[in-house]
């Protein structure tokens, strides 16, 4: 051990010149490490991590390498002794995760789990937010390693209940990784949390385990979190939501993406415990309403899927449908796709009547798009508009409106496009049953100006389908 330090440790640096043979000697070192006795070993330590800091350093990939299996194989050889001297190996560790071979950034997260494991768990603060870059590594081994030391992290670690709510969106991300393999492990080692967290508590949570019921509102084709993760969200969400909300408004794109995906996740396990933090979350919401990166709008479209099926959380789709219906606007075609998309969701979950009359102005406005999509897109709302109109009341307070309604569809019904034809074709099949006379009255008064007759045909046809009869007009 003394002649290993005096070649390669710190403070002086390796005095041996040859990459190779400095290799070799952290190969003999990492051997040392795992075959001797501990009693053996303790003595050394201070020596051991001083060779190990400028392995670390060292600027021959294959030694970096090697000086984190040695790192990893000291710590679990003398976890006694190990966690006086840790602190000291977490700079240059943290000097080497970033470094430009993948392989050296894998090596140096894996060493790096154990060094936390077994050294002293107050370096985590020192390290999470280094790890959180390497989530949105490109080389998805590199993220596949920060699963898996944050999930045996969130098994094994000493003390680890004070870390939950720091170590929790960290595996989470893993849930949305684009590598199947990569979710599948983080789901794994979530359940397992969950699972262990459980056992842990099951004094604290036997009536929730005697009484487990899927909420009737439960979103259809999501698969809910067992009770041991959906607890563990519960009772951190408190800590976890104000940075998560901070990372949604974010100036880097991929952090805001990274962000919303996220809360998805959250917000599916939190459920209705969500509505004590509801303040905060409309904020973030109203504001990400206007991002410009078309993904970070269509989680919020997720995100508003499990609001739209919980009573509790009706208000959250009121609060949020003014500042959406700003966006159709946007310049982003994508964002104004979405922005369809997501009124059409609000639209279809109406148990309250929104604010009907100020929506369809902007949606016909989107009828003349330059983008064929977003017209589909806004028709498909509209026909969801009059599916909103379900009470007489309604009805008569909306006349007006629907007869604007009827007028501009049936130039729409005209358009050169077979598939927007089809589109409104379908919307006013789907408004023309409230007004049946009106409808008949305006497609009379245009239908002489259309390419073909054949539209406003099936259109009179579907409304006779309906009990209506020609003669009553």
């Amino acid at each position: 051990m003394p002649a290993l330090a005096q070649r390669l440790a710190l403070p002086q640096g390796p005095s041996e010149a040859c990459e190779e043979l400095r290799l070799g000697l952290l190969q003999l070192l990492t051997e040392l490490l795992r075959r001797c006795d501990r009693s053996a070993l303790a003595p050394f330590l201070p020596e051991a991590v001083g060779v190990l800091r400028a392995a670390l350093l060292d600027p021959f990939p294959p030694a970096k390498r090697e000086g984190c299996q040695a790192a990893s194989a000291a710590a679990a050889a003398l976890p006694d002794h190990f966690h006086l001297q840790s602190e000291s190996l977490i700079s240059p560790l943290m000097q080497a995760i970033s470094h430009q071979h993948y392989k050296v950034r894998v090596a140096v997260i894996h060493a790096t789990g154990s060094v936390i494991q077994f050294g002293n768990v107050k370096s985590l603060d020192d390290v999470l937010s280094h790890l959180a870059q390497r989530c949105f590594d490109d080389i998805p081994q590199v993220r596949e390693a920060v699963i898996s030391v944050v999930g045996e992290w969130l098994l094994h670690l000493r003390d680890r209940y004070s870390y939950f709510h720091k170590l929790i969106p960290l595996l989470l991300s893993g849930l949305t990784d684009e590598m199947h393999e990569n979710k599948e492990l983080a789901l794994t080692y979530w359940k397992k949390v969950g699972l262990q967290w459980e056992k842990e508590n099951e004094d604290d949570i036997k009536d929730k385990l005697d009484f487990y019921a899927e909420p009737s509102y439960y979103p259809p084709g999501l698969t809910r979190p067992d009770l041991g993760c959906r607890e563990l969200v519960t009772r951190n969400i408190f800590k976890i939501l104000p940075g998560l909300c901070h990372d949604i408004t974010d100036w880097v794109a991929g952090t805001r993406v990274k962000a919303s995906q996220l809360l998805f996740i959250l917000l599916q396990h939190a459920e209705d415990h969500i509505t004590q933090h509801m303040e905060l979350l409309l904020r973030t919401l109203y504001r990400v309403c206007s991002d410009e990166e078309s993904s970070v709008v269509s989680n919020l479209e997720s995100i508003c899927h499990p609001f739209q099926t919980s009573p509790m959380l009706q208000n959250v789709k009121d609060a949020l449908m003014p500042p959406i219906i700003v966006t159709l606007e946007e310049d982003s075609k994508m964002t104004r796709l979405i922005s369809c998309q997501i009124i059409r969701t609000f639209l279809d979950s109406c148990r309250k009547q929104p604010e009907l009359s100020k929506i369809y102005p902007e949606l016909l406005k989107r009828l003349d798009d330059v983008s064929h999509d977003v017209r589909l897109e806004a028709a498909a709302a509209l026909t969801s508009w009059f599916r909103c109109i379900n009470d007489p009341e309604t009805k008569a307070l909306l006349k007006t409106n629907i007869q604007v309604l009827y007028q501009e569809l049936l130039v729409h019904l005209d358009d050169p496009d077979q598939n927007i034809q089809s589109a409104v074709l379908d919307t006013l099949k789907e408004g023309g049953v409230l007004y049946p006379d009106l409808l008949a009255k305006e497609i009379e008064g245009v239908v002489h100006k259309h390419r073909t007759p054949i539209y406003c045909d099936q259109l009179l046809l579907h409304l006779e389908s309906t009990g209506w009869s020609y003669s009553e007009s």
